[in-house]
C-alpha cells in the first residue's frame, strides 16, 4: 500500500510542477459559460504558449487550490472546475472522443454531506484535519453533464462517438454510456458508438454489491438511462455491478465495447480491499490473489458477453490504466476531437 501512496505522492508533484512551469494564460483563452456565453468553439482563441483554451463549465464542485497563484508565473485557478479544449476551425467535428479521467468521485457524484469530522484523522495521525468539520461535496454528475452539455452544442453532428475512460474514468465511461448515447441520438442518426473502458470493472466482495458505492455517492437517482427498477435497486444497495452494467448495455445494443484490464490489476484489487475491510485494514497487506481477482473479473465481463456487446483484453502483469490516452494520441490523432473531463475536488 505505501507504494500508492508515494505514487500518488509522485503524481500530485509531477501537477505541481507542470503549474509551474504553466506559462499565464490570457483573457482571450480563458471562457466561461454562462446564459449569455456559450463558449462556442469556433469563437474561442487559442493561447499562444500552447494554442489551449481553458473553458470554465461551472458544475457545483471547487478546486483544490481555491484562488490559488502561483508566485512565478502567476498562473492562478479559482473556485470552478475547468477543462482543457483545443479548438481548430477546419476541424472534422463528424468524429468525438469523450474522455474520462481517473479519480474523484467517478464523476458521478451528486450528494453533499453533513458537516463531519472523520473518525479515521487522529488515527491516522492527521491532526490538521482535527476540529474543521467540514462537509463533503460530491459533484462529479453536475460537473460531467456541463460538458456534455457543451459538447453537445459543439459537436452535434457526429457519426462516429467514442466514449473513454481509466480507472475510476473507466467507470464514469460505462455509467454515462447509454445517456451519452441518447443524448446524440446514435440510434436515429445511425452513428457508431464504441465504449473503451480502461482498467476498472467494479469487482467487489460478494456480501457488497457495486450499488452500494454509489448509493453512498448519491448517483443512484441520476439520469443515466435505466430503469425504474434497477434505480431503485441500487438506491437500495442491492444491485449487483452485473446488473447495473447489463442494463446500460441494453439500453444501447449496437454500442462497440472494448474492457481492457491486467489479469492482477494492482490498483483495483487494493480497492477491492479498501471495500472489504475499510479504512481499518490499512495497509491491507492480505489482499485478494491475482488468481481469485482475475476469476470474479471474468465473471462480470462473461456475464455481459451474452449479450454480444464487443470484446475483452487482458493483458498479463498487475499494471492498471493501460494508457488510453496515449493509444488514441497515437491512433486517432488528428481524427477525434477529445473533450477531458478534469475534475478538482475539495
Amino acid at each position: 500500500m505505501s507504494s500508492r501512496f508515494v505514487n500518488a505522492t509522485s503524481i500530485l508533484l509531477a501537477m505541481t510542477a507542470t503549474m509551474v512551469s504553466l506559462p499565464l494564460a490570457t483573457a482571450e483563452s480563458i471562457c466561461t459559460l454562462s446564459e449569455s456565453e456559450s463558449c462556442a468553439v469556433e469563437n474561442l482563441k487559442p493561447s499562444d504558449d500552447d494554442g489551449s483554451v481553458l473553458i470554465y463549465p461551472g458544475g457545483n464542485t471547487r478546486c483544490a487550490f481555491d484562488d490559488y497563484q502561483d508566485t512565478v508565473t502567476t498562473f492562478s485557478t479559482n473556485s470552478t472546475y475547468f477543462f482543457q479544449a483545443f479548438p481548430n476551425s477546419d476541424l472534422d467535428k463528424s468524429k468525438l472522443m469523450i474522455l474520462f479521467q481517473g479519480g474523484g468521485d467517478v464523476h458521478i457524484g451528486n450528494r453533499i454531506t453533513e458537516d463531519f469530522e472523520s473518525e479515521y484523522e487522529e488515527l491516522l495521525g492527521n491532526s490538521q484535519c482535527l476540529g474543521l468539520n467540514y462537509s463533503m461535496h460530491m459533484n462529479g454528475y453536475n460537473n460531467t453533464m456541463a460538458v456534455l452539455d457543451w459538447a453537445l452544442q459543439n459537436y452535434p453532428d457526429v457519426d462516429n462517438l467514442v466514449v473513454a475512460g481509466e480507472s475510476a474514468g473507466s467507470l464514469a465511461a460505462q455509467m454515462h454510456s447509454a445517456h451519452i448515447a441518447k443524448m446524440w441520438d446514435v440510434d436515429i442518426r445511425g452513428a457508431r458508438f464504441s465504449v473503451l473502458s480502461d482498467s476498472y470493472v467494479g469487482v467487489q466482495p460478494e456480501d457488497k454489491p457495486g450499488s452500494g458505492s454509489l448509493s453512498y455517492y448519491g448517483a443512484c437517482g441520476n439520469d443515466f438511462d435505466w430503469s425504474d427498477d434497477v434505480a431503485a435497486a441500487c438506491a437500495a444497495g442491492t444491485a449487483s455491478t452485473t446488473e447495473m452494467v447489463e442494463a446500460l448495455l441494453e439500453a444501447e445494443p449496437e454500442g462497440n465495447w472494448l474492457f481492457i484490464n491486467s489479469k492482477g490489476d494492482l490498483t483495483q484489487r487494493y480497492f477491492y480491499a479498501v471495500v472489504e475491510d475499510g479504512i481499518e485494514g490499512y495497509p491491507y497487506t492480505d489482499l485478494i490473489s491475482e488468481e481469485d481477482f482475475y476469476s470474479n473479473m471474468t465473471a462480470i465481463l462473461n456475464a455481459y458477453k451474452t449479450l454480444d456487446f464487443g470484446t475483452n483484453y487482458y493483458p498479463n502483469g498487475i499494471k492498471p490504466n493501460i494508457d488510453t490516452v496515449n493509444y488514441f494520441g497515437s491512433d486517432f490523432s488528428g481524427q477525434y476531437n477529445a473533450t477531458c473531463l478534469l475534475k478538482c475536488v475539495r
